[in-house]
């Protein structure tokens, strides 16, 4: 599981990286975070996440914690779905603000060239 969050981590450094400070305050719609917020997010959680995996404990709301009790490789795999759902949203803001969208499972039509 570890070598599957391994594998993902360069492009979501790459997403990240396209998140620019003239950009970043883009948000599709009123709803939506903007892109910095989204950025954030995903990097904290990512570090949060695999922080407690190392500690062994997932202590945000201690109301929650007695809930959670998943073996960690659990936990890798949500945290790596969750990095992957946030990725997505934020990939597709790209082009809309004016970055490019970098190569994530394939090449990207703003990559070529």
């Amino acid at each position: 599981m570890a070598t599957v969050w391994e594998a993902e981590f360069p492009a979501t450094c790459q997403v990240l990286a396209a998140v620019k400070d003239d950009n970043r305050n883009y948000k599709p719609d009123a709803k939506s975070r903007t892109a910095w917020e989204l950025a954030t997010h995903l990097a904290h959680a990512d570090i949060w996440f695999m922080d407690s995996v190392l500690k062994g404990a997932f202590v945000w709301n201690p109301d929650a914690v007695k809930h959670f009790n998943w073996p960690a490789v659990r936990y890798i795999g949500f945290a790596n779905n969750h990095s992957m759902h946030h990725r997505g949203q934020l990939a597709a803001y790209l082009r809309a603000m004016g970055s490019r969208v970098p190569n994530i499972y394939g090449p990207s039509a703003d990559a070529k060239g």
